[in-house]
């Protein structure tokens, strides 16, 4: 199988699911920031199910290295 190193944790992260995280990720920043700034009190929630729940748990680790805390409910 095909795996990278995701950075900051060592962890081996198949390549599908690092390139559709990578792939998406600053749409998602951007659109982290724009609400942010409309709802700053408003907190930050990853969720997913099965393939989602992985890309989940991968953006949510981008944004906390963005500087965000973020929590998430995932589910199987």
């Amino acid at each position: 199988m095909n795996y990278n190193t995701f950075p900051d944790c060592a962890c081996q992260v198949h390549s599908g699911f690092y390139t559709a995280t990578t792939s998406v990720y600053p749409d998602v920043l951007k659109e982290v920031k724009r609400l942010r700034g409309l709802y700053p009190t408003y907190k930050v929630k990853t969720t997913g199910h099965s393939l989602g729940g992985a890309l989940a748990q991968l953006t949510a680790m981008e944004l906390v290295k963005s500087g965000y805390s973020v929590s998430m409910i995932n589910f199987g």
